[in-house]
């Protein structure tokens, strides 16, 4: 319970306040019967992990970007789940602080921990068992409790083919939101055409590379300062909703891996599609993982209304960036008049 309470508690106050998440969603956060079975009647070690993470995310949106690598890191080193936030954090680290920056402030503060708990592993000379059965990105989960991609034929859903598919799937889904103008992936920069050949304002992955590479002191301020703490929570947000949704597997206690994110996608997502495709998405999510055991049916809800809520950050992304430019035109146009 005092798992359950500090984790709300700190989403409420410390990443949604930020992040100016609209007072009715947080309502969402206390409705599930799921979440509340996982928390009190269990104890599985998804919620240390989600904890911790919640923290991270805190932690890269005020910007303290060694402290949200180690706190990433120990989440990471409870459950290993929480490698899906990795993709949008590496991205905003590099963002903020160029290759150099975001190797020594980060990569190395997350490494050294991960090495600090093989530690007493390594030292009695179990390593190779260590790093196979800490990291065991080749496991296999039981059919007969998932509750995603149930639908699919044991057969299949056990073949490597299957998880093969799911992870191009997974790193086609990243770059898409990487490549393609939009607010999620790339934090919009407008800098002016007399410091930089090639602008950052496009957001296209391209530009973004040969910024990073060679970047003026006038692209990483404004970089910087576009790194906004509703940008560092969309896109966590998204890195990890992008690997639920390709995950092969997902058992009852990993709804608590991605249920505190739901309401901020919702209110993302609900100018442009609406009250109501929020409130069938939520409660499909409840439907799914309050079928127990699942079913072919509550299973194609679950993918389908993660599918959903992925494309419509997508399609919301693109307005967004839309809009952006549009407005930057227009204030181009009217210094030039």
């Amino acid at each position: 319970m005092g798992i359950y309470l500090f984790t709300l508690f700190f989403v409420l106050f410390f990443v949604y306040r930020p992040a100016r998440v609209p007072p009715y969603f947080l309502v969402l956060l206390v409705l599930s019967k799921r979440i509340h079975s996982i928390y009190m009647l269990r104890m599985f070690n998804d919620v240390i992990s989600t904890l911790f993470s919640v923290f991270a995310v805190a932690a890269l949106q005020r910007r303290l970007w060694s402290f949200s690598a180690v706190i990433l890191s120990i989440a990471v080193s409870v459950k290993m789940n929480s490698l899906l936030y990795l993709p949008g954090a590496a991205l905003i680290y590099l963002q903020a602080l160029g290759p150099v920056g975001a190797f020594v402030r980060a990569a190395v503060p997350f490494l050294a921990v991960q090495f600090a708990v093989a530690v007493p592993f390594i030292s009695a000379g179990y390593q190779k068992e260590y790093f196979s059965q800490a990291f065991e990105f080749s496991r296999v989960f039981f059919y007969k409790w998932t509750v995603n991609w149930r639908f699919v034929p044991e057969a299949i859903f056990l073949s490597k083919s299957f998880a093969l598919v799911l992870l191009g799937a997974q790193l086609l889904l990243i770059t898409a939101f990487c490549v393609k103008r939009g607010y999620h992936w790339l934090a919009p920069i407008k800098v002016p055409k007399i410091f930089s050949a090639v602008p950052p304002s496009t957001s296209e992955l391209p530009a973004l590379v040969r910024a990073l590479l060679n970047p003026s002191h006038i692209e990483r301020t404004q970089r910087l300062a576009r790194i906004t703490p509703e940008y560092v929570l969309t896109t966590l947000v998204t890195s990890n909703l992008i690997g639920i949704l390709c995950a092969r597997s997902l058992h009852y206690q990993f709804y608590s891996w991605y249920f505190w994110t739901i309401p901020y996608v919702l209110s993302k997502v609900t100018p442009v599609f609406g009250h109501f495709f929020a409130l069938v998405a939520f409660a499909s999510q409840e439907f799914a993982w309050n079928t127990y055991p699942s079913t072919n049916t509550s299973s194609a809800v679950l993918v389908g209304c993660n599918f959903a809520l992925v494309a419509a950050l997508y399609v919301q992304g693109q307005l967004d960036g839309r809009a952006r430019e549009r407005r930057e035109e227009e204030e181009r146009n009217t210094k030039i008049n």
